[in-house]
């Protein structure tokens, strides 16, 4: 159990679209909770599938299964553990969900509802500064529309604007 949780692990559970700021709030929570952080934008990098095309659905189950071995490794550690990536489909979350809750751990969906707008001005800055790898316009236009905002039954805490980021990071 982390120090200062008294109710067990939890899964900060983020889901937001490319450009939402998740990697960055993932390292916000570490920093405030000492919760181990599993990226999975890390773990391709670290397979070395950084690609502006994408990476194939073969590969990115991969990772997911890495990503899994990882979040329960930690779990089972009693650690806090931010799960980093765009959880885009309800499938993905369900199985986030489903090792959390084999280790009792308490998930935590966190929803990053930036608007399309600000998602292109963060990857535009993103590619001006080269500050990570770029994203072509068809993968993520692919991504963007396909992804599956969380429903009401999954009890999403929603992230934006910033003050709501920040009046949450501020509760912990």
């Amino acid at each position: 159990m982390t120090p200062g949780n008294a109710i067990g692990p939890r899964v900060f559970l983020l889901c937001g679209r490319s450009f939402s700021g998740k990697s960055t709030l993932a390292a916000r929570l570490a920093a405030i909770t000492g919760a181990l952080v599993v990226s999975l934008d890390g773990l391709n990098l670290e397979r070395g599938l950084v690609s502006v095309e994408g990476v194939s659905a073969e590969e990115w189950g991969k990772t997911h299964e890495e990503a899994r071995r990882l979040l329960a490794r930690g779990l089972a550690e009693g650690r806090d553990v931010v799960f980093d990536d765009t959880a885009c489909f309800r499938v993905l979350r369900d199985d986030v969900r489903r090792v959390a809750a084999a280790a009792g751990a308490v998930t935590v969906l966190l929803f990053l509802d930036v608007p399309r707008s600000e998602l292109e001005a963060r990857r535009a800055e993103a590619a001006r500064t080269g500050s990570r790898a770029p994203v072509c316009d068809e993968v993520f236009d692919r991504h963007v529309a396909a992804f599956e905002e969380p429903g009401p039954d999954e009890a999403p805490i929603r992230l934006f604007p910033e003050a709501a980021l920040r009046a949450y990071l501020e509760s912990l």
